[in-house]
């Protein structure tokens, strides 16, 4: 039991980071220029890391309580999954919503939200 939930941790941690990763992608994609594209590549990203501080990160000054965490992560991993699929990456969006979906759901199982 252990091992299952250290490998959820892992996994709920690499998939924050793919959250970003796919946030700076899909500003990267948008159709204006070069100077915006940068800028929204940053940007988007921050507001991403801002969220989950304030919300969802187990430190959170204020972490929603449940049932509200784990509606908030569905909310936000699926705009993530929006976003890769706006951005043309609609195996990667599939992939990321379905491995959020799993993560999330074995999280309540395993009570380590």
């Amino acid at each position: 039991m252990e091992l299952l939930k250290s490998s959820n941790l892992a996994l709920s941690f690499a998939i924050e980071l793919a959250a970003i990763i796919a946030c700076i992608y899909w500003a990267y994609q948008l159709p204006v220029g070069g100077a915006l594209k940068i800028i929204g590549a940053i940007v988007a990203p921050i507001v991403l890391i801002a969220i989950w501080t304030l919300f969802f990160a187990p430190q959170a000054d204020y972490r929603l309580s449940m049932p509200g965490l784990v509606i908030g992560k569905l909310i936000l991993f699926g705009v993530v999954t929006g976003l890769l699929y706006a951005a043309g990456q609609r195996s990667w969006g599939f992939a990321f919503g379905l491995l959020a979906g799993i993560n999330t759901l074995l999280a309540v199982l395993l009570h380590q939200e």
